[in-house]
């Protein structure tokens, strides 16, 4: 009778990043993801980490709750809507 011999792959492991903090390198949320993903990497062989800053995306900017395109191009009403402040 065969046994069957099973091999065990490596797997890489991929994390997403998203950066979604406007302050940057000022933000305590990023500092504390940055410390710990760069940790894991130390611990988890193989692991890759993608990153995706919303903030240096070419994302369409939107004006208030009719989704429409910002028309003064700074992207305030982003920043109001993350604050919670009312869009209109």
């Amino acid at each position: 009778m065969l046994v069957p011999t099973y091999e065990r792959k490596e797997v890489a492991m991929r994390i997403l990043n998203i950066v979604t903090s406007p302050r940057r390198e000022r933000s305590a949320s990023t500092a504390i993801v940055d410390s710990f993903l760069f940790a894991y990497q130390k611990k988890v062989k193989g692991l890759v980490v993608d990153t995706l800053d919303v903030w240096a995306e070419s994302l369409p900017e939107f004006d208030g709750e009719r989704g429409e395109e910002a028309s003064d191009g700074t992207g305030k009403a982003v920043l109001k809507a993350m604050a919670g402040d009312p869009l209109a």
